[in-house]
């Protein structure tokens, strides 16, 4: 991925984030709220939480019972890593195909 959809990716999931948000009307994402922005996301990014074993606990990493700006910040950065690094490899096993026909 060129930097400029990096950039629309974390654009993406921040949007996705907001709308599910302050639905409890407080700061941070809980873990009602993680449930329904998970639900949101592309397919691509549900198969990479599933395959880490990313789950709620393992991103409120200070255990305050909801996942701040920082440690959301953290998991869309990541997660669009490894989406680019994902599709990188794709695209690499798809032309290595092509090279065998």
């Amino acid at each position: 991925m060129d930097e400029l959809l990096i950039q629309n990716e974390i654009v993406s999931l921040n949007s996705i984030a907001a709308n599910v948000e302050f639905m409890d009307s407080s700061a941070g994402l809980n873990r009602r709220e993680f449930k329904r922005f998970c639900a949101r996301l592309p397919e691509r990014y549900t198969e990479i939480i599933n395959e880490e074993g990313i789950n709620f606990d393992t991103l409120d990493a200070d255990k305050s019972g909801d996942i701040d700006a920082d440690e959301l910040k953290s998991f869309i950065r990541s997660v669009v890593k490894k989406c680019e690094v994902k599709a990188q490899q794709d695209l690499k096993k798809v032309q290595a195909q092509e090279n065998l026909i």
